[in-house]
This record gives structure tokens, C-alpha cells and sequence, in this order.
């Protein structure tokens, strides 16, 4: 099952419900900008982030200043937050997993800064083993090995997202990649 809800961040600190999903969640995707609306926005803030049914969740943001010379872009990671966003280069924006509800799920906005609603969109999905997390990367000379994360079940496929940054700092140079693959082996 697959259920993609819009939504407003809130203006406070607290609890956000969201109870038009249909069914309760195995895994919720979040997309968030600063957008109030459809349309533009002057400066590219950009955030990302997942929950389980587990309570595992990661967050991730960008930003980008617009019309300032020289450029100023940061990026941020945030665990365990499942929301995160970006403003003049400090967090404003904070949500962690609260629960997965019968027909939705609820977050808890614990850092709420400024005087806007900000739409998010989530994807929800119920049906397979999942879980989501944060993992830092190995740094070194190229070629690096790094150490699969193990889980408790088979995985078919993953998804993977970055935005080089160790966790809760916030760096210059914006950055996100994201990127995924499926299938078996015999």
C-alpha cells in the first residue's frame, strides 16, 4: 500500500497527527521546503528524511541563499530526527517519530522557528520489512571499504541518501545525493 499526504508544518512546538494516510505505516518518506505554497521560493531549502514502524528515523537538509556573493550553501544531518530544515544557516525545523497511528502516523515538532507553515509531503508505505537509520561513512584514500550495515532480514532493495555531514553538524558546500537498487541473486 502506498499513500502520499501534503501537509503544514505547525507554528509551535507539539504533536502533529496526520490521519488521512488509510492505513498505519510501515515506512513514511518526508519532503519539506519552505515553500507556503505551490511556487518558487527565493532561497533552496530542501529537507529529507524516514521513520519505521520501529521508531528508527533519520533527517537531512539543505539550503541556499539567494543573490549573495560569494555563495553560501550548508548542509545538515540529524538522527534521530525524521524531519529536518535549514534557515540563515542554523536548524529551524525539528520533528522526531512520535508513532505510526491506524490511519497515519504522528510526529513531535520539538524546534519550531518562524512565523511560516511550510508544506511537507509524505510518502507512507505498509507491506514489506524495512528500516531506516544513519550510518557514517568511512573517510579515506580511495579505494575505502566499508562494512554493510546487517539487518535481520534479506533485503530485495535499498535506498540510500547523503549529504556528507556528520551527524547534527552543519557544514558548508550544500550537498544531497540520493540513490537506491533492487533486485536478487540467485
Amino acid at each position: 500500500q502506498a499513500s502520499v499526504d501534503e501537509w503544514t508544518t505547525p507554528l509551535a512546538s507539539g504533536t502533529k497527527a496526520i490521519t488521512d494516510v488509510g492505513f498505519q505505516p510501515d515506512l513514511v518518506l518526508h519532503f519539506l521546503s519552505t515553500a507556503t505554497a505551490l511556487g518558487a521560493s527565493a532561497i533552496g531549502r530542501f529537507g529529507f528524511g524516514a521513520m519505521d514502524k520501529d521508531s528508527n528515523q533519520f533527517g537531512m537538509a539543505v539550503e541556499s541563499a539567494n543573490g549573495v556573493s560569494p555563495s553560501n550553501t550548508v548542509r545538515s544531518r540529524l538522527s534521530p530526527a525524521c524531519l529536518t530544515l535549514l534557515a540563515s544557516q542554523a536548524t529551524s525545523y525539528t520533528a522526531k517519530f512520535a508513532s505510526m497511528d491506524t490511519d497515519g502516523f504522528t510526529v513531535n515538532f520539538t524546534q519550531v522557528t518562524g512565523a511560516n507553515a511550510f508544506l511537507v509531503n509524505s510518502l507512507s508505505l505498509k507491506g514489506f520489512k524495512v528500516k531506516c537509520g544513519s550510518e557514517t561513512k568511512v573517510a579515506g584514500a580511495a579505494p575505502v571499504d566499508q562494512t554493510a550495515v546487517t539487518l535481520p532480514f534479506a533485503t530485495t532493495a535499498f535506498l540510500a541518501a547523503s549529504v556528507w555531514s556528520a551527524d547534527t553538524a552543519i557544514n558548508d558546500n550544500a550537498a544531497f545525493a540520493l540513490g537506491g537498487a533492487s533486485g536478487t541473486t540467485a
